[in-house]
């Protein structure tokens, strides 16, 4: 990977505007939930040593 690039996570805030402009409700049935799943990738990046 290129150093001089910068990664951009999504934040929870993102996904939910994301999935309302693709025309979906915005509805979240587990906060929880979407929060684990936004951060599992910066997690694993971190943590799997892939950054």
């Amino acid at each position: 990977m290129d150093s001089n690039k910068q990664i951009h996570y999504l934040d929870r805030d993102m996904a939910i505007k994301a999935n309302q402009l693709a025309g979906e409700s915005g509805a979240i049935r587990d906060m929880n939930g979407l929060e684990s799943a936004v951060v599992a990738p910066r997690n694993a990046a971190l943590y799997q040593g892939t950054i």
